[in-house]
This record gives structure tokens, C-alpha cells and sequence, in this order.
């Protein structure tokens, strides 16, 4: 529900001063790119795409897409120099990275995150719960 990925059947939800329940399916889908950022256990990221095209993919749907942006957040979880790699290039605590990047690159006021650090060993779990603190 958070998400807004589903619609409640009874009762409401305010975001930001607006009743999400209500709004038309592109409405919901405009709220939930610009406000929500999404870290999923198990990534998510195409895998046709590198490591930047996933995480400006985050931005396109918030409605707009800043390369600077992108690089800085793959630069932070400590990917700066895995850009152009597609997921198939990268272990699995890299694509956690990226998706923890896709999330922050929309600097959202809200993250959901599903075992962000999951794939992750103890420095860099520690490195990216800092990040998103």
C-alpha cells in the first residue's frame, strides 16, 4: 500500500497532503516515480542495461533524468567505476549496489527497501545503511 503498488479497499491514504487512494492509475504511477524510490530484494534492473542506463531508468520515471545525478549515486555506493557494466557483468552485492543507486538517484522523500544489503558483505551493509540513514 505504502508503495502504491496496491489500493486499499477501505479507508484512505495521504501522501503529502493528497489522497493517493483516489487517484487514476497515471496519477498513482506520476506520485509513486517522483516520491517513492524502490530497493528490491532482488534487484530488478534489466539486464540489458548497464549500471547507469538502470539507475537514470529510476529517474525517467520520476520525470527526469540527470546523468550527474546518476553517476554521483553509482559513485556513493562505490560503483564510479562500473557504469557501462550490465547486470550479468557484476556479482550480486554490485547489482544490489545499483539498485540501491536507482533509488537514491530520484532523491525521494520516501525509500522502501526489501533486505537492501542482503547480497552484501559486513562492510559494505554497513556502508550503505549509513547512505541510507
Amino acid at each position: 500500500m505504502i508503495g502504491l503498488l496496491d489500493r486499499p479497499t477501505s479507508g484512505s491514504y495521504v501522501l503529502d497532503g493528497k489522497e493517493v487512494s483516489k487517484l487514476n492509475s497515471g496519477e498513482t504511477s506520476k506520485v509513486r516515480g517522483q516520491k517513492i524510490g524502490f530497493i528490491f530484494q532482488s534487484f530488478n534492473l534489466l539486464p540489458y542495461l548497464s549500471a547507469i542506463d538502470n539507475v537514470e531508468l529510476g529517474q525517467k520515471y520520476a520525470g527526469k533524468i540527470d546523468s550527474k545525478t546518476a553517476r554521483d549515486a553509482l559513485d556513493k555506493v562505490g560503483l564510479a567505476d562500473r557504469i557501462k557494466h550490465r547486470p550479468n557483468e557484476m556479482s550480486g552485492g554490485e547489482q544490489q549496489r545499483v539498485a540501491v543507486a536507482r533509488a537514491l538517484a530520484k532523491n525521494p522523500p520516501i525509500i522502501l527497501a526489501d533486505e537492501p544489503t542482503g547480497n552484501l558483505d559486513s562492510k559494505s551493509s554497513k556502508e550503505i545503511m549509513n547512505i541510507l540513514s
